[in-house]
């Protein structure tokens, strides 16, 4: 009995551990995508919008700013997609750094 009360907890504090490395993991991910230079823009371009369109009431201004950001929202989401694919050549620097 002892043995099986034993591989059942053993059962337990590998999924409470393996549970807890994926929930660290996933926090870290978002943490990372939230840093990086598209979200930074996504959340600029909705903030700058929300403003002129909430505290100005400036509609012209907030689909000039819209219309400014989009397009490099867009480039950047692109340029993720393409560094994602598999064949994508890269170049590789000597041991030596030239």
């Amino acid at each position: 009995m002892s043995i099986a009360k034993s591989e059942n907890q053993w059962k337990e504090e590998h999924t409470m551990r393996t549970y807890s490395e994926s929930r660290t993991g996933l926090l870290k991910h978002v943490a990372l995508q939230l840093c990086t230079c598209t979200w930074i823009e996504i959340l600029t371009g909705v903030g700058l919008t929300a403003y002129l369109l909430l505290v100005l009431r400036d509609f012209r201004l907030a689909i000039i700013t819209a219309g400014l950001f989009a397009p490099l929202i867009g480039f950047h989401f692109a340029l993720s997609k393409i560094s994602q694919k598999d064949d994508l050549v890269t170049i590789k620097r000597n041991k030596a750094g030239f």
